[in-house]
């Protein structure tokens, strides 16, 4: 279902938009998924796990803003919400495979985008060269 989502969302009106559009959903939820699993192995040696979620939280919302500032401004968003889902609604013993299933799920759906877009006639764009 995440796979088609992704193509949904990633479709855009001509091929260029459809991949820049597709590779910033890939490289946001990779960033979501990145820092969700890297913040689990940090809150497995920490003390008071129900506390270290209220630290660990803004602190990967933090990491997740500057790294997108950086390198994808476009991806802030959907890396937030990614990091989020994977670290407050996903159960402790599956969250790795989650995150990453999640982030293949999203590149699978990016490229049906791509190839949809790339393959179909766009008659919009006939229209605009006309």
């Amino acid at each position: 279902m995440l796979a088609a989502l992704s193509a949904i969302f990633s479709l855009r009106t001509d091929h260029q938009q459809t991949f820049k559009f597709a590779l910033s959903r890939c490289i946001g939820n990779t960033t979501g998924g990145v820092v969700a699993i890297l913040l689990f192995y940090v809150r497995a040696v920490l003390p008071f796990p129900e506390y270290t979620d209220l630290l660990l939280a803004p602190v990967g919302i933090v990491i997740i803003i500057l790294f997108c500032n950086r390198f994808n401004k476009t991806g802030v968003i959907n890396s937030c919400a990614t990091f989020l889902v994977i670290f407050f609604n996903v159960e402790a013993g599956q969250n790795t495979a989650y995150a990453i299933q999640r982030i293949l799920d999203t590149i699978i759906g990016a490229l049906i985008a791509i190839g949809v877009n790339h393959l179909l006639p766009n008659p919009h764009l006939k229209e605009q060269q006309s």
